[in-house]
């Protein structure tokens, strides 16, 4: 097998937050060379004529988050279609640190075509009503009026949408068949009248959203991965001092969401 890790680290505008990204990216560099795995560090914008107003190098301004996360849908596009020479593709976010000693995750796809962990960790916090998955993601998967606007694609059903609402940070995928199959998420992103508002106007995690409504409903065969292979970070003070006062637990934590929680990012060393 053939396989290749991606992240996509567009901040040479921004040299703060590129400083940010400098302790995770070395434990996915490390990561790719213990799997034997090529690496690619998308660090330039690819479709810079479909990056929105308020995009990935504007700071401020109406519709900044849109215009960020939209633009780093349209590069995890340009990676679909870019590297079919390869069997296993793994594109990884920046605000993630890999386990030193995690075993490979390319071994984790099977026959599946898309595999990713589901979005909130189910049952990390049943004591408290399962929280990050029946709170905080919940209300993300909905939080631009996404099921309006995934009507457009055919057979889009909210209850197949929200059961299979992963997090798009850890994306493991079947080169040769997504290659084959992202022509048809670009042709909605850009002939869908409905979807093309929605990716350019509409407050929301466009990246992630999108990606699941297309995929869930496409007959892409996803697997969900453990937790473990995409553990959100707390943003709580009690469950950071838990968790991470001691050697790194799970596969990958994934830094996403709040400063507090990128500010962990860069300060966390004990996954070396």
């Amino acid at each position: 097998m053939k396989d290749l890790i991606v992240t996509i680290n567009c901040w040479r505008g921004n040299i703060d937050r590129w400083k940010t990204t400098s302790n995770s990216v070395e434990s996915i560099r490390q990561a790719a060379q213990r799997w034997g795995t090529d690496y690619f560090e998308l660090s330039d914008i690819k479709y810079p004529e479909y990056n929105p107003p308020g995009g990935i190098r504007k700071a401020g301004g109406v519709g900044e988050r849109n215009g960020f996360l939209t633009t780093f849908l349209w590069q995890k596009v340009w990676v679909m279609e870019n590297f079919t020479n390869y069997d296993r593709v793994l594109i990884i976010d920046t605000d993630t640190i890999i386990n030193s000693k995690a075993p490979s995750i390319f071994n984790e796809l099977g026959g599946s075509d898309v595999a990713a962990v589901l979005d909130g960790n189910p049952g990390r916090m049943p004591d408290k009503g399962d929280y990050f998955r029946n709170a905080f993601s919940y209300n993300t998967a909905r939080c631009g009026n996404e099921l309006e606007h995934f009507q457009a694609i055919p057979g889009f059903d909210e209850s197949v949408y929200w059961d299979n609402y992963f997090n798009a940070g850890v994306l493991l995928y079947n080169a040769k068949v997504m290659g084959l199959r992202v022509n048809e998420l670009k042709n909605l992103m850009l002939n869908s009248p409905q979807i093309n508002y929605y990716i350019e106007n509409v407050d929301s995690p466009v990246d992630q959203s999108l990606l699941n409504a297309w995929v869930s409903f496409s007959g892409i065969n996803l697997k969900h991965l453990d937790n473990t292979w995409n553990w959100l970070a707390p943003d709580t003070v009690e469950e950071f001092n838990t968790m991470y006062s001691g050697p790194m637990q799970p596969n990958i934590y994934h830094f996403c969401g709040t400063n507090l929680a990128k500010e962990n990012c860069e300060t966390y060393n004990r996954w070396k």
